[in-house]
C-alpha cells in the first residue's frame, strides 16, 4: 500500500474536471488527460512556464489537484518526453516499449534456445 494518498474528488469537482476538453477520464482520485494536453503541457513548460501557471492557463484550478498532483503530472510529462516514446493517453510500464511482433518472437526463440543450451551444458556436467 503507498504511504502517499490523494485527496477524494468532490461530485462538483469531478463533473467540473469532466468538462475540460483535456481530460480522457476521471475518477474519485485519478485524473487521465489527453494527449493533446500533454503536448501543450510539455510546449510551455519547455517554454520555461511554470506547471501551476500551465494548469490555470488549460482550464484546471490548482486548488481542486492540489500541489502534489501538480508536481506529479509535470513529472511524469517530462518522462514520457524524454523517453522517446512520445505521449499516450495510457499509463504503460516504464519497462514495456512497443516492439514489432517479429522483433517479440525472435526474442522468445532466442530466450527458449539459451535456456535449452544452459539446460544442455548442465546436464554435461
Amino acid at each position: 500500500m503507498s504511504k502517499w494518498t490523494v485527496p477524494e474528488f468532490t461530485t462538483e469537482e469531478l463533473r467540473e474536471l469532466r468538462l475540460n476538453p483535456y481530460v480522457k477520464s476521471v475518477t474519485s482520485k485519478m485524473v487521465r488527460y489527453t494527449i493533446a494536453f500533454k503536448e501543450e503541457f510539455w510546449r510551455r513548460y519547455q517554454a520555461g512556464e511554470k506547471p501551476v501557471d500551465i494548469m490555470i492557463a488549460l482550464g484546471f484550478k490548482p486548488e481542486v489537484l492540489g500541489s502534489g498532483r501538480i508536481t506529479g503530472i509535470a513529472a511524469h510529462i517530462r518522462q514520457d518526453a524524454e523517453s522517446g516514446n512520445g505521449f499516450h493517453d495510457i499509463k504503460r510500464p516504464a519497462n514495456k516499449k512497443s516492439k514489432p511482433e517479429s522483433e517479440n518472437n525472435n526474442n522468445t526463440i532466442l530466450n527458449k534456445m539459451n535456456k535449452v543450451k544452459h539446460e544442455m551444458e548442465y546436464m554435461k556436467q
